[in-house]
């Protein structure tokens, strides 16, 4: 065998080099989303502020940001766990709803996600509704395929947000085809709702500093919104001519609120902060999961998430079978997976 020159034994070492780097990163990824106890992750989902599951399907749907004005929206298999991004990439080509959503001026190819919901459909075609931030504000809407093997995302317009709102949060659908979105202003904030026909309204009572999460009763005859800053869930009657209006300070800032699974209960993601009254908060390092009696507004704490490297906070939580998984953000790349 020939004596290799010092040219030749550079070159072998750092294709050597290269080799062992590249298979020290993907032993690396795989270790960081290795269990935790009997705690498991669902990984490359970045900072999902929001999930939500479609009735009737094995999909969960994720709203991530990348930026102040991009994100993606995932798909997530609640029984394998794989997720696929269905917005922007491998999103289907948009088709405006003009007669739904005919002041909708342009197609979204890019914002960033916040909160989402559904409308259900007929044969696994559902409409999604998503809270939008970046080249304008508005609920971009979407039109929802789990009935296929593959889930997938047609853009079909937009709804652009009143003049007065600079951010929007949190969005519910209500069963006359009309959505609620709530207003997360330090000023002054309220849950707007609107349909085709009326346009743009504030509910009346709502009228809240810091409106965070929101969801409705079956009916739409109740709206449930934390009221973040004051750690209250306010429960607020709608369509009557005088509103009902009641609120339980629940001890924590309540971010997102969703049903469970059985539709009996809500379940509260509250971090543990304070503010001043300059609205300046202290970060949380623990999220208390409660689950709320929407009758007499009772709650109990189901889970108590500390603060994780890979998972600084939560900011929703919802039922899957025998789990509660968690979306979070602050440089998030994952779900959790925790047993109840």
């Amino acid at each position: 065998i020939e004596m290799m020159t010092l040219e030749n034994k550079t070159i072998l070492l750092l294709l050597l080099t290269g080799f062992l780097s590249v298979l020290t990163s993907f032993t690396h990824g795989a270790s960081e989303c290795e269990p935790v106890g009997d705690i498991q992750f669902i990984c490359g989902i970045i900072d999902a502020e929001d999930i939500i599951e479609i009735p009737n399907s094995e999909v969960v749907i994720a709203s991530g940001r990348t930026s102040p004005s991009t994100g993606t929206i995932y798909a997530v298999n609640s029984q394998n766990f794989q997720s696929r991004e269905i917005f922007p990439q491998n999103a289907l080509e948009a088709r405006l709803n003009t007669s739904l959503y005919k002041d909708c001026p342009s197609e979204a190819t890019s914002f960033q996600p916040h909160g989402v919901t559904y409308r259900l459909g007929v044969d696994g075609i559902h409409t999604l509704y998503v809270v939008g931030h970046g080249e304008r504000e508005a609920i971009e809407v979407f039109e929802l395929n789990v009935a296929d093997e593959l889930p997938s995302l047609r853009w079909v317009g937009c709804i652009v947000a009143p003049d007065s709102v600079a951010r929007f949060n949190a969005v519910t659908s209500l069963p006359d085809g009309a959505i609620a979105v709530t207003d997360l202003n330090r000023a002054g904030g309220a849950v707007w709702e609107w349909s085709v026909d009326l346009g743009w309204r504030i509910i009346p009572g709502s009228e809240m500093v810091g409106a965070n999460g929101i969801v409705s009763s079956e009916d739409g005859g109740w709206l449930y919104i934390a009221e973040y800053f004051a750690k209250n869930i306010v429960k607020l009657s709608r369509g009557r001519a005088t509103p009902l209006l009641e609120r339980k300070n629940v001890g924590y800032m309540v971010d997102n609120i969703r049903w469970s699974q059985d539709g009996g209960t809500l379940l509260l993601a509250g971090h543990d902060r304070n503010c001043d009254p300059q609205f300046n908060c202290t970060m949380s390092d623990l999220t208390n999961i409660l689950r709320m009696n929407p009758v007499s507004l009772d709650t109990e704490s189901v889970l108590l998430w500390r603060s994780l490297d890979v998972f600084p906070v939560s900011t929703v939580a919802i039922e899957i079978d025998e789990e509660i998984w968690l979306g979070g953000i602050r440089g998030t790349d994952r779900l959790v997976r925790h047993p109840r």
